[in-house]
């Protein structure tokens, strides 16, 4: 018998066009290193399933070499001798391959190898491109839906999932979670984001409400959290509620507002109105441009001022306050507030706009001015409380069929009614006594009320309220508590004097207070 020395080599892959198979070519020589050119040769090809090399496929060819020696087949086209009942499935298992040769002397098997990645392209065959009209693809349950041009030329890619949409891929950008991007109640879509290509805008989390409606998007915005909203452009939302208003604003947190342009806010509830201004805490606001508000209800209103601390107020341009609770001025520079409330405000230290120091309660308990001679030495000296005597005469009625006397002694009142009088001191005054000169012989109590009217919001807050006892038949003085009251910017102070049926004579009323 003829010795072969077999020199091969096997192209596995799937053939073009229709025809199915695996390319086999080999060029095969003799014992004596001779080519076998120009002869019949048959080639038997065996496919074996598992480990176990269980036999599944075996199929023959008959074919010629041509003169360099060289043959070739396509394994998938020759004569099939057996197959498996199941045929012949690639992806379940690993596969052998066993090649046999006869040149003329029978069958010589030329060994068994292992069919590696290549030939599985055959499997693939089962995964066709989808064209033509198809639109919908399912899975076998029919929970879960691709929908291609669902609505004639929408161009759109939809994915739903029981019924739900949960994803939409067109021209005008990407929704997750839902169809639309705007809230619609008969989606119950709150929880959803998308990415708005025409806009070059981002949202994510959950909005109930029209926050996420075009016209609250503004371009190259991005939001995500609880209803957080950038409607200004190249403007930033993060949280619950927050809003990012004008451009390249920045708003994280609960409830902050970043109203103006290059504004920063962050915390609980805070609010940064004006530009380039940076807001952080808990309630604080800064109105100027380039201010600057952290803290706990801190407050500042006029440009390039700062607060820092817990209910400190600044309303003075270029100012700073730190501390707690100050005595708001607008003529300052420095302010260290040591006051323990809202309605017991007091400074530690003061820098006015003159170069004024003062040092409240330096010595003896009286408040101190600090300044300098031509020579450069300290001065101090304290401040006096100033008083401001108001006749009874300049109250005003509250209507036109009052009944009252004027008279040197003051005014008499003949009926019970509603008066007032304006109290008109310098912005950053603070009050620090009132008293009342009065005779009243009338079992009914006569009321004082100081009154505080905002001129922005029109809001009122009474301030003081004082219920007279009836004095008999001689004039008589009662002083306030000492008072801390100060005479804030854009208010208007009034007394309100309630008579309760009437009033012999009020002759005057006396404020005392300090100058800001």
């Amino acid at each position: 018998m003829k010795k072969i020395i077999l020199y091969t080599f096997c192209i596995l892959s799937m053939s073009s066009m229709a025809q199915r198979g695996i390319n086999y070519s080999a060029i095969l020589k003799d014992n004596a290193g001779n080519l076998l050119a120009n002869q019949n040769v048959s080639l038997e090809f065996s496919i074996f399933q598992g480990l176990s090399q269980n036999l599944v496929y075996t199929e023959t060819h008959s074919a010629t070499t041509n003169e360099n020696g060289y043959v070739s087949v396509v394994i998938g086209n020759g004569t099939i001798t057996f197959i498996d009942g199941n045929g012949v499935s690639f992806e379940s298992d690993r596969h052998f391959i066993e090649t046999k040769l006869d040149s003329g002397s029978g069958l010589v098997s030329l060994g068994i190898t292992e069919i590696q990645t290549v030939p599985y392209a055959i499997h693939s065959e089962s995964a066709k491109r989808i064209t033509g009209t198809v639109n919908n693809l399912s899975d076998a349950d029919q929970d879960t839906t691709i929908k291609v041009e669902n609505i004639a030329d929408s161009d759109k890619v939809e994915i739903q999932s029981n019924g739900t949409t949960e994803l939409v891929l067109d021209q005008t950008g990407l929704i997750i979670g839902s169809s639309e991007k705007a809230y619609n109640t008969s989606l119950l879509n709150s929880k959803r984001m998308f990415y708005d290509k025409e806009k070059s805008a981002f949202r994510g989390g959950f909005n109930n409400n029209e926050n996420w409606d075009d016209a609250n998007v503004g371009l190259y915005s991005f939001a995500y959290g609880f209803n957080a909203e950038a409607t200004g452009q190249q403007s930033i939302a993060f949280g619950a509620n927050t809003l990012a208003s004008d451009g390249r604003s920045f708003a994280i947190g609960y409830e902050t507002q970043s109203l103006g342009r290059d504004a920063f806010v962050g915390g609980w509830q805070s609010i940064a109105s004006g530009d380039e201004t940076f807001v952080y805490g808990d309630n604080n606001i800064a109105y100027g441009v380039g201010s600057f508000a952290t803290g706990r209800y801190t407050y500042t209103i006029h440009p390039y001022s700062s607060v820092f601390g817990s209910g400190t107020k600044s309303t003075g341009q270029n100012s700073m306050t730190v501390g707690q609770h100050n005595l708001d001025s607008s003529n300052s520079l420095f302010v260290v507030g040591n006051g323990t409330s809202d309605t017991n405000r007091s400074n530690a230290f003061q820098v006015k706009n003159d170069g004024t120091v003062l040092l409240p309660n330096l010595a003896n308990g009286e408040t101190q001015d600090l300044q300098l001679d031509a020579d450069g030495a300290v001065i101090v000296k304290p401040i006096q409380t100033k008083k401001l005597v108001l006749s009874g005469l300049n109250l005003v009625p509250e209507g036109e069929s009052f009944e009252y006397i004027k008279s040197s002694n003051g005014l008499a009142v003949l009926q019970s009614g509603n008066w007032f009088m304006p109290i008109n001191l310098p912005e950053g005054a603070i009050i620090k006594r009132l008293s009342f000169i009065y005779k009243d012989t009338s079992v009914a109590n006569v009321t004082f009320s100081l009154i505080r009217t905002s001129l922005t919001t029109g809001s009122t807050t009474t301030l003081y309220t004082y219920n007279s006892i009836n004095s008999g038949n001689t004039f008589q003085t009662i002083n306030s508590d000492e008072l801390t009251i100060p005479i804030a910017n854009f208010s208007n102070y009034v007394l309100n004097m309630i008579t309760g049926n009437n009033l012999d004579a009020l002759r005057a009323i006396r404020v005392e207070y300090l100058e800001p």
